[in-house]
């Protein structure tokens, strides 16, 4: 195999940094799911869990296995990697911009051009790496333990290098991080004219899966996002008295529910909330510093951000009873 051995190894590097980053965050690979449009039946926990855990048993195949079930590993490998390039694909054609989820706590990876172009350059790898395997009819081991001096050289310089460009990338990206995105010096700058506060653009999904912004969401409406997760009590009775809420608030403002949760798990638990809920909310949460559930925001129209976010069932209630009162202010 020799040089070629570069190529399992980068695929299966890369396939074991992926799941291995993802472990803790199966909640935010399933939201990620639901935007790139997987089905909902697909898009749950424990799918999230096992893509997880096969991500990482690839990734170990691709690397260790003994020929042929190297060969096996490899052509699994181009299978992952083929959907993970269409999804992607897919998501970019649309015009889509969110974090994959890829490599979970370890890197944000927003849906775009560079995305596509990296996904299609590991599939080919693993074309690569697949080619190879079957004609040198050796595993990645056997074709280490074959290397000499040299050839361990220039896979040291090889690896060396990789890694130096990681780390500046990675760098680069984590200042690019600290600087303030346009968006939110502009926002700043609408606040400031305004004379009140905007809420920061996020996108949830709705119950048909489809991706909605949050200017979007209230357009016509104002909405009060009440942020709960089934099993916390507190979040049950709100869910449970859904209607009374909405009663209280009237024409003031349309109630949503927003859970991280997956859809089967709320249709088992509440069954009678219906398109009164969006998903996929972990994004929301970060940027309106929503810090435990159950929480309330109120956005009004055009964006503005009236009043939250508060935190707890008796806060989330007591903004409901007010919102008729700050109707006028927006």
């Amino acid at each position: 195999m020799g040089a070629m051995v570069l190529f399992p190894l980068l695929v299966g590097g890369v396939l074991l940094a992926s799941g291995l980053g993802k472990i803790g965050s199966s909640g935010r690979l399933v939201e990620a799911g639901m935007r790139f449009g997987v089905p909902p039946r697909w898009a749950t926990l424990g799918t999230a869990r096992l893509l997880i855990a096969g991500e990482i048993v690839l990734a170990v195949a691709v690397l260790v296995a003994p020929w042929p079930l190297s060969v096996g590993a490899c052509a699994a490998a181009v299978a992952v990697l083929a959907g993970f390039t269409v999804l992607t694909a897919r998501a970019h054609r649309r015009g889509d911009d969110f974090d994959c989820g890829c490599f979970g706590v370890l890197a944000e990876t927003r849906v775009g051009r560079g995305l596509v172009v990296r996904n299609s350059a590991l599939l080919a790898a693993a074309v690569v790496a697949l080619v190879a395997a079957v004609g040198s009819r050796r595993s990645v081991p056997q074709t280490l333990a074959a290397f000499g001096a040299e050839e361990w050289a220039w896979l040291a310089a090889v690896t060396v290098v990789s890694a130096v460009v990681a780390v500046i990338s990675r760098l680069l990206e984590r200042d690019r991080a600290r600087l303030p995105e346009p968006a939110e010096v502009a926002s700043t700058e609408v606040e400031r004219l305004l004379g009140y506060r905007v809420a920061p653009t996020f996108e949830v999904v709705r119950r048909d899966g489809t991706v909605v912004d949050m200017h979007a969401l209230v357009a016509t409406t104002p909405h009060l996002l009440v942020f709960v997760r089934p099993g916390c009590g507190s979040c049950d009775q709100l869910m449970e008295a859904s209607d009374e809420l909405q009663a209280s608030l009237g024409h003031a403002a349309h109630l949503v529910f927003a859970t991280g949760a997956a859809r089967e798990v709320l249709d088992v638990a509440h069954p009678r909330l219906g398109d009164r809920v969006v998903f996929g909310v972990a994004s929301a949460r970060e940027k309106l510093g929503v810090e435990k559930t159950p929480a309330a925001v109120l956005i009004g129209l055009n964006g503005r951000l009236v009043a939250g976010p508060v935190h707890g069932a008796r806060a989330v209630v007591e903004l409901v009873e007010s919102s008729a009162g700050l109707r006028s202010s927006w």
